[in-house]
């Protein structure tokens, strides 16, 4: 019997004022603006899905409210 498993990759593109969520395998997409609620929202989603691995679009410093949320034992931030 052959095994089967799945990678599940959380890509974000951070930009000043928004973010945009996808998840692959699926079709599950997101945005939102990087508030407090927004990111307890991301950080729940990352808790839900277990990613093995998430990916985030650096840019200007403004991924940094997003990674720290993101540094939770429960996601594997990249």
């Amino acid at each position: 019997m052959e095994k089967s498993f799945c990678v599940i990759v959380m890509g974000i593109d951070i930009a000043k004022d928004s973010f945009e969520v996808a998840v692959l395998p699926g079709d599950t997409r997101w945005d939102g603006a990087p508030g407090t609620q927004t990111l307890d929202a991301l950080v729940h989603r990352c808790e839900t899905l277990h990613p093995d691995l998430i990916v985030c679009e650096a840019t200007g410093g403004y991924e940094l409210r997003v990674v720290s949320a993101l540094g939770r034992p429960a996601c594997p931030s990249r």
